[in-house]
């Protein structure tokens, strides 16, 4: 259960927080163009539940971590209400897939992990320059200190001899 939350938290990051995607926000975290999440939503093949809300289409981030958990979401149901004010309301029936639906899940967590293993390695990279900079910093500063004081020593020498 521990996976799962953690990939509602990483997906909730997609969102800014909210418990309803847009199919751009899926695109953005699993690498499935919205183009073809419409496609595959017109052909009845799309594995996971969505609403529309007018012309608009949202699927709960719950339903789309079962999906990279499971490889199929068992409880085609969920309200959008209920994940718009966290609390339970009555249960709406969501858009349900036939069960000509062909398993893709393979195919969105290998596109999900290779964004994963991309931001990370972003993440490292950022990590490392920034290391390099706290390095550059700290010399900077130790070479700017030396310089300094062999300055203010020579500048001023105390005069040999009486004054």
């Amino acid at each position: 259960m521990d996976v799962f939350n953690n990939l509602v938290t990483h997906l909730l990051t997609f969102t800014n927080g909210a418990l309803l995607m847009t199919p751009l926000q899926f695109e953005k975290a699993t690498g499935k163009s919205a183009n073809e999440q419409s496609k595959l939503r017109s052909k009845d093949q799309f594995p996971i539940p969505y609403q529309r809300m007018g012309r608009s289409v949202v699927y709960s981030v719950y339903k789309v971590a079962e999906f990279m958990m499971e490889g199929e979401v068992k409880n085609q149901e969920f309200s959008v209400e209920e994940l718009k004010s966290n609390t339970p309301s009555k249960t709406l029936k969501a858009a349900k897939a036939k069960s000509n639906v062909t398993d893709m899940s393979h195919l969105f967590r290998r596109s999900f992990a290779n964004g994963l293993v991309v931001e990370g390695q972003q993440m490292v990279d950022l990590g490392n320059y920034l290391l390099k900079y706290i390095d550059n910093c700290d010399f900077k500063n130790r070479l700017d200190s030396s310089l300094t004081k062999e300055v203010d020593d020579k500048f001023f020498e105390k005069p040999k001899g009486k004054v």
